[in-house]
């Protein structure tokens, strides 16, 4: 009994002691509880993207506890918040898909790690961008024709009328024109634009849902056009691409960017091929279509440009410094990239670098190779070289004293420029002036001066020292190209004559036989020269230029007497000789035709043509026309010829020997002695000979013989039986019979002879007998070739007559 009440005194007295403990733990869990409003939540910001998918989602909180989650949610939509730091806010973004259109409240509820709960609230309006349902112009890149710009919008949106903002200008930081649409709901205005004739101008369009004219952002729609203003009569369109900007084009392709993308299109096929994404020609310095594909410089930022080559399978590209000039001719691209020249072959991918500094000039030939100036000092400063990419060779081109700079080459002339100002032309080895310095400052290469096919055009400072522009013809007659006031520089130069001229913003073009260039259009525009036809491509079109109308209208005389004239006709060819035409412009070419048919175009410097390929015993009608700079066709001059009949020439004996000749060629004749047991070479150069083989009173007869490549092959025969034998170097290996190591010798093609009783006949491809013989021998033919002067091979074709040990040589 006294165990069990110990027992229970000392569980009381435990109880008394640990329940202070048990009643401040609870009381303290009552204070968590009532933290529930320390959490305080604040939705700074409700955002909607423009397109109206997403809502993106700010909150501050302040809590005292470390927070286990913060949610947002409307309409039964819950998405949760994060944040990137601890002081940093909390962020989301909520998918509008599903809810209705309008204002919708958002709750965006945290929570700590001990269940206490914040909330706050916001609302955000959704509502879709308006709906654009027209623009005018309907196409970017549009060309202008009249002067009126036609600016038309037009949208539509669920919960609100549509309000519009039109700025235009040639730089949209600083527009022209802004306009607003004064809630009328819709945008149209008409714009006379005249004084922007030549230029471009770009649009943008601002399409809200708001009150205000450019409305909220999050719910305005943009638009950019750009648009040309060009109404030249000169101009007449052939093709268009809408929406796109037509870069480069020539007979099949077109190389053009549309909504960013860099596309070549095949003109008659229709296909595209994309070839870069991402493009804007604001950020980019040239495109051109190669023969395999195309070549472009694209701005990547930085001060890095990249250039990229398309060779129809792979694109292609190297980085270079942002200002480096390059330059395509066919398939082959050089690019200047501060103190390296790199070389490219666009279709094989083959690059070259060589060192060569970044301000000097150089020209990519029509045949890839390259031109270069001088590096060094010195004798060495006075030699333009050439670089071949494709065997990695330089060589000195030539040597003129006065320092030459600034090479420009159409694959036969090349223009330089020296240290006085001169322009100078090398051509065939032989320099002379262009133009005579008066100052020390040089033209610029191919602004300056360009050459093509013979044609020359270059800058030349009137009496007033404007720089004009000269055109001088492949026969050397110059005419003034352009009157401006102002500086002038050549665009382009075609091998028909006619220059594209750059000035003030404008172009024009000139050909000698007009008195002045006429106007195209702007210089926003690119010109091409497609099948002989100069194109103008501006934007999404592409026009044709009218042909200058020439004021010389006179055609080339002739003098009096017989003009064109004829020697020296023989059985297949004769030479022709004129007298010159003459032309105030100069003529520039004469066009030759044999019966009625082009023979030749010569150029106005000639005055004889060697026709050859002629038949024998045959009349033919040749004609001669002269042709100005201008086109003025003169009066036809004519002569008739009949060549001759071929006549044997008297035969000349060369050697005699006392046998049969059995073979020869121009350096050894094999012969049989009388009796057919003897076999001799014989040298036709020392006129030594060697025995090949003596019978020596054996029963053996030589049958035949014939030089080999590599020795004579002879055959002898002996009681009915025969056998080939090799003499090679004075040794003799047995052949089998039918063997094939000997030489083939026929007769040109298409020649035949054959002979009919005694009488042999040979014959031209055409059918003409030019020689015949009768009696004994046989007729051969042989080609020789011979090392002559400069160690150049030469070929002369003979045929001789052969007759028992006589040889004699048939001259036609």
């Amino acid at each position: 009994m006294n165990r069990r009440f110990t027992r229970f005194v000392c569980g009381f007295l435990l109880l008394t002691l640990l329940l202070p403990f048990q009643i401040a733990a609870a009381e303290d869990a009552s204070g968590v509880n009532a933290q529930e409003s320390s959490i305080s939540v604040t939705v700074k910001e409700l955002k909607t993207d423009q397109a109206a998918t997403k809502v993106k989602i700010t909150a501050a909180v302040a809590s005292l506890y470390e927070l286990e989650q913060v949610q947002a949610s409307t309409s039964g939509r819950e998405v949760p918040l994060t944040r990137a730091c601890a002081s940093c806010d909390w962020t989301g973004e909520m998918p509008l898909n599903g809810l209705a259109k309008g204002t919708h409240t958002l709750i965006v509820t945290a929570t700590d790690i001990y269940d206490g709960t914040g909330t706050g609230t916001g609302t955000f309006e959704y509502d879709e961008p308006p709906v654009v349902t027209r623009l005018e112009p309907a196409s970017n890149h549009a060309v202008i024709r009249d002067h009126r710009l036609h600016v038309i919008a037009e949208a539509e949106d669920d919960l609100a009328q549509p309000s519009f903002m039109v700025q235009i200008g040639e730089d949209l930081r600083y527009p022209d024109i802004i306009e607003s649409d004064q809630g009328e709901g819709k945008f149209d205005r008409e714009y006379d634009v005249t004084k922007y004739e030549g230029d471009t101008l770009n649009i943008q369009y601002s399409i809200s849902d708001g009150s205000l004219p450019d409305g909220d952002y999050n719910r305005r729609v943009t638009v950019n056009r750009t648009v040309h203003i060009e109404s030249s009569p000169e101009l007449t369109e052939v093709e268009r691409e809408p929406d796109a900007q037509i870069l480069d084009a020539d007979e099949s392709r077109l190389l053009m960017i549309r909504s960013g993308a860099l596309i070549i299109k095949d003109r008659l096929a229709g296909t595209e091929t994309e070839l870069l994404k991402g493009i804007t020609t604001d950020r980019s310095n040239g495109f051109k279509l190669t023969p395999v594909g195309a070549a472009f410089l694209i701005d990547t930022g930085w001060y890095e440009m990249k250039l990229f080559w398309w060779n129809g399978a792979t694109l292609a590209s190297i980085p270079v410094e942002s200002g480096s000039v390059w330059q395509a001719s066919g398939n082959d691209v050089a690019i200047s990239n501060f103190g390296t020249l790199h070389w490219i072959d666009t279709q094989t991918g083959t690059t070259r670098d060589i060192p060569y500094p970044y301000d000097l000039n150089f020209d990519l030939e029509p045949s890839g190779t390259l031109l270069l100036e001088p590096t060094g000092t010195g004798a060495s400063s006075d030699q333009i070289k050439r670089y071949d990419p494709r065997t990695g060779t330089t060589s000195t081109v030539f040597e003129y004293a006065g320092a030459p700079r600034g090479p420009v080459s159409d694959g036969a002339a090349i223009l330089f420029t020296l240290e006085d100002g001169s322009l100078m032309k090398y051509l065939d080895g032989t320099v002379t002036e262009v133009v005579h310095g008066t100052t020390p400052e040089r033209l610029l290469p191919h602004e300056g001066y360009e050459v093509k096919d013979g044609w020359i055009a270059y800058q030349k400072a009137n009496a007033s020292q404007v720089p004009q522009l000269y055109l001088q013809s492949p026969g050397g007659s110059v005419k003034q190209a352009s009157y401006f006031n102002t500086g002038t520089t050549i665009r382009s130069l075609d091998a028909s004559g006619t220059m594209v001229i750059a000035n003030a913003g404008k172009l024009y073009q000139y050909s000698q036989g007009t008195d002045k260039p006429t106007p195209i259009a702007g210089g926003a525009g690119i010109v091409r020269w497609i099948d002989h036809q100069l194109h103008y491509l501006l934007g999404e079109t592409i026009f044709t230029v009218k042909a200058q109308a020439p004021s010389d209208t006179e055609a080339p005389t002739w003098p009096q007497g017989d003009v064109l004239t004829f020697s020296q006709a023989t059985f297949n060819g004769v030479k022709l000789n004129w007298q010159p035409a003459a032309d105030e412009e100069g003529v520039v070419k004469y066009l030759l035709y044999q019966n009625n048919k082009l023979l030749s175009t010569l150029e106005g410097s000639v005055n004889s043509y060697e026709a050859q390929g002629l038949s024998p015993k045959t009349s033919y009608l040749f004609s001669l026309v002269a042709v100005d700079a201008a086109g003025n066709h003169s009066l036809e001059k004519n002569v008739t010829v009949t060549t001759v009949k071929p006549t044997p020439k008297p035969e000349t004996l060369l050697y005699r020997f006392n046998g049969t000749i059995l073979d020869f060629d121009q350096n050894h004749i094999v012969w049989k002695q009388t009796g057919d047991h003897v076999l001799w070479l014989f040298n036709r150069i020392d006129k030594s000979q060697v025995k090949v083989y003596d019978a020596a009173g054996a029963d053996r007869t030589i049958i035949n013989a014939a030089l080999s490549v590599e020795g004579i092959v002879y055959t002898l025969e002996s009681s009915g039986s025969a056998m080939t034998y090799l003499w090679k170097n004075g040794t003799v290996i047995e052949q089998p019979e039918g063997q094939t190591q000997y030489e083939t010798r026929g007769i040109p093609e298409g020649m035949f002879m054959y002979t009919l009783y005694g009488t042999t006949y040979l014959y031209t491809r055409e059918g003409e007998l030019i020689y015949t013989f009768s009696g004994p021998g046989k007729l051969e033919y042989r080609e020789q070739s011979y090392i002559g002067p400069g160690e150049n091979p030469y070929r002369i074709d003979a045929w001789y007559r052969v007759y028992g040990g006589s040889l004699y040589i048939v001259r036609m």
